[in-house]
């Protein structure tokens, strides 16, 4: 928010701490990465680090981790609107639809066969 009222440098700064905060986290207290994963890259995507930005968002698509609400983070998250153009960014969201499409499969069959209640 403060990049879009004009006051860039405050926001920029904010954004490094922010990372910066998630890094010492992850190392220093041992945490990991994993409660980073959405937000990482939306910090990444904002400082116009776009190919750190996708790098990470691969990297999670591929691990399987972190990837909830893939399709707001994907297809509706402002910050990524620089990188939607890029292929590999529309093979992610591909590949996460992809993955979506066979759970609902998967959960649709096990609905026809009666081991998940149907829902109205």
């Amino acid at each position: 928010m403060l990049i879009q009222v004009g006051q860039t440098e405050r926001g920029r700064r904010l954004l490094d701490a922010t990372l910066g905060a998630m890094d010492h986290q992850a190392r220093d207290f041992k945490g990991g990465d994993l409660w980073h994963r959405q937000m990482r890259p939306i910090a990444l995507a904002l400082l116009g680090r776009h190919e750190e930005s996708l790098i990470y968002l691969q990297r999670t698509v591929t691990e399987s981790l972190g990837a909830t609400d893939w399709w707001y983070y994907l297809e509706i998250e402002p910050s990524f609107a620089p990188l939607r153009k890029d292929p590999r960014f529309k093979a992610l969201t591909a590949l996460l639809r992809q993955r979506a499409a066979t759970e609902l499969a998967t959960v649709e069959k096990l609905r026809s066969v009666g081991l998940v209640p149907v829902r109205r």
